[in-house]
């Protein structure tokens, strides 16, 4: 599975958002078997066999025309987790503020790197 999107800022909170996501998926192999399948014997050994030999193929099916409406859910849901999260919170997590370091104490920007 992979997949690509944008975050976008809102000007006036600052709050980030999921402006769009593409994703992509391959199942690479799929092994059913439905035990007593119409009673099980030598009929649903058959059906387990067929299901078997176009299973890739229907999730390809469905994958393909349910594709836009997965998107749309996960970027809603994405969303909704990121309600109030700024890019101040993004940041701020990443990378430390001016005058301190990893450890919580003070550092001084070095020579010639801030003007007065």
């Amino acid at each position: 599975m992979g997949g690509t999107g944008s975050l976008g800022v809102k000007l006036l909170t600052g709050e980030v958002f999921l402006k769009n996501l593409d994703f992509n998926f391959t199942l690479g192999e799929l092994d059913i078997k439905l035990e007593g399948l119409l009673g099980g014997g030598e009929l649903g050994d058959l059906i387990n066999e067929i299901i078997n030999a176009v299973g890739l193929n229907i999730v390809t099916i469905v994958e393909t025309v349910l594709h836009k409406t997965i998107a749309d859910t996960l970027l809603l849901i994405i969303n909704q987790q990121l309600e109030g999260v700024t890019l101040v919170d993004l940041i701020g997590g990443l990378i430390p503020g001016p005058g301190t370091n990893c450890t919580g104490g003070t550092t001084s920007a070095p020579p010639g790197f801030l003007s007065s």
